[in-house]
Formats: C-alpha cells, sequence, structure tokens
C-alpha cells in the first residue's frame, strides 16, 4: 500500500488529516483540485493523504468495495500510529464516496475516524442503467456467475479499464 501525505513548510506533518480517496479512474494527483486541495488543507492544519488502493485508475475492475475498506483500514491504523493525527476526516470523491461508505459501516477503524466528506457522490448502477451498450457484457457476467467464474474478467474493458464479472454485476 502505497500513500503520500502534505508536508508543511517546515517539513512536518500537519496536526489532522484528510485522506482523499478517489473514484474511478483516479488516483494521485489526478484530479485537477488535488494541489490546492492540498495547499488549503495546510494552511488549517490539515494534511492531505493521498493513497493507492488496488482500485486506484484503471485498476477499478479487478478490485472491490470490500478490499478497499481493507486497505484503507490499514493505512487508517499506520497513520495514526505512525503521525499521532488528533483528527482524520476520510473525503470520498465521486465513486470514492461508496468506499467511504462501505468503510463507515464495515471497518473496526471507523472509530478512529472523526467524519466523512462525500464529495460529487455518484451510483455506479444510475450510470450503468442509462448505458445501452452494457447489455451484452452484463449477460456475460451473469454467464460466469452461474457457472462459479466471478473473478474471470470479461472479454471487453469497461471505461477502458479490465474488469471482472464480480466488479461488473456489483456496478450493475
Amino acid at each position: 500500500l502505497v500513500g503520500f501525505v502534505s508536508l508543511m513548510s517546515s517539513r512536518t506533518v500537519c496536526s489532522n488529516a484528510v485522506i482523499l480517496v478517489p473514484g474511478l479512474t483516479d488516483g494521485f494527483m489526478s484530479m485537477n483540485y488535488t494541489e490546492h486541495l492540498s495547499k488549503e488543507l495546510i494552511a488549517i492544519s490539515f494534511s492531505l493523504v493521498q493513497v493507492n488502493l488496488s482500485s486506484s485508475f484503471y485498476q477499478f475492475g479487478i478490485s472491490s468495495l470490500q478490499n478497499d475498506s481493507k486497505e484503507l483500514t490499514q493505512l487508517v491504523k499506520y497513520i495514526k500510529n505512525e503521525y499521532n493525527f488528533q483528527k482524520i476526516f476520510i473525503l470520498g470523491s465521486s465513486t470514492g464516496t461508496q468506499d467511504a461508505l462501505w468503510f463507515a459501516k464495515h471497518s473496526e477503524a471507523c472509530k478512529l475516524i472523526d467524519g466523512f466528506i462525500l464529495q460529487a457522490p455518484i451510483s455506479d448502477r444510475d450510470i450503468m442503467a442509462e448505458m445501452d451498450s452494457t447489455q451484452h457484457m452484463l449477460e456475460e457476467a451473469r454467464k460466469l456467475r452461474s457457472g462459479g467464474n466471478l473473478d474471470t474478467l470479461l472479454p471487453e474493458k469497461f471505461e477502458g479499464a479490465p474488469i471482472t464479472a464480480y466488479r461488473y454485476l456489483s456496478l450493475a
């Protein structure tokens, strides 16, 4: 698990942290506001923590909310122990809001979090319902599920990323 913690000009971390959980196809510094957000947070004594989850960038199709939650749990415990942050918030952006909600509901490390920010939340299922071209992929994913092959990659990419039957069905 790789992460970056923004530092104050004195090369020390702030007393608080905001963990940025990006959405589909996003990761380190991929959102146009990340650098500005980091500077503004430092001004109020918050370090921005960016993490490269197994679902970051175009890896979302081979990961899951459960796996992201496990990785976020590791991250939260590590930064709490390593940096002794007084307050920690999770900022879920776009599909990252689903990760934040899953973490809030299922992780024992949730007790270490002081709050959640859900920025630009989106429902993958609502978006999928609007996409006509995905029906044949849905049928293929269902066939793989009935054969017990949920970890098998679909023959087509979704939004440019390889995707397993399990992950595709979780979006549908």
